[in-house]
């Protein structure tokens, strides 16, 4: 059962005369007046001074709540932003490690491409140098051959000029040309060439010329021929 309250808070009691109910039953009609700070009118000082300290605490506690969360989800934020940083500095640091290492390979390729063409262009200019040797070296020879035909060819001449002389000197077949004369030497020296060339071939070509010219004449004419236009046949 609730204790009567008292003091300056209590409500105030009128007095008030006893009647009778219904039942016979003697009815308190006290009238009960609601304390000052029931009313519509602002409530007491000390009243309302208590429940301040209340509120700010509160409203204290709230604010640090707040403020542990958001340092939380600050927090949280950093720790996700550091990782990420730390995840794209590691793959910007793989992806420049790949581009050095294709950069390095692609040195690599040019070098030995490089060192290829390089031996390619050195072989080519030895073999350039090679052919110009060959074609120099038969030059060379090709005028070598030509000087020698040309020198062969000027003796050839002097041999036959020298050979006619012989024979216009001994007064020999005067009635022949110096053609005519050469045409009996070479004819000769054609018939000991198809032979082994031996002192009897010489002496078998006097006897051949014999058959056709005087005795002195086919002397001449063989002498002359081995001396000065086959001399290899010469005694």
């Amino acid at each position: 059962m609730s204790q009567p309250v008292t003091g300056p808070d209590a409500p105030t009691t009128l007095p008030v005369d006893p009647v009778l109910i219904a039942d016979g039953q003697e009815r308190d009609d006290t009238a009960v007046l609601p304390a000052p700070w029931e009313t519509d009118g602002p409530a007491p000082a000390g009243h309302e001074e208590a429940g301040r300290p209340t509120r700010a605490l509160v409203a204290l506690s709230a604010a640090v709540l707040v403020l542990l969360v958001a340092t939380g989800v600050l927090t949280a934020l950093v720790v996700d932003a550091r990782s990420d940083a730390t995840d794209l500095a590691a793959a910007e640091a793989a992806e420049d490690r790949e581009q050095v290492a294709g950069l390095q390979a692609v040195a690599d390729q040019r070098a030995a491409l490089d060192q290829r063409i390089s031996e390619a262009e050195a072989s080519a200019a030895a073999a350039e140098g090679r052919t110009a040797a060959a074609e120099s070296g038969q030059q060379a020879a090709e005028e070598a051959v030509v000087a020698q035909e040309e020198a062969e060819a000027e003796a050839a001449a002097a041999d036959e000029q020298t050979f006619v002389e012989a024979l216009r000197a001994t007064e020999t077949m005067t009635g022949a040309s110096d053609q005519e004369l050469l045409s009996r030497g070479r004819d000769v020296c054609g018939y000991l060439d198809s032979t082994a060339g031996t002192p009897s071939d010489v002496s078998d070509a006097f006897d051949r010329a014999a058959e056709t010219y005087a005795i002195d004449e086919a002397i001449l004419l063989v002498t002359a021929a081995t001396s000065i236009l086959c001399p290899e046949y010469g005694s």
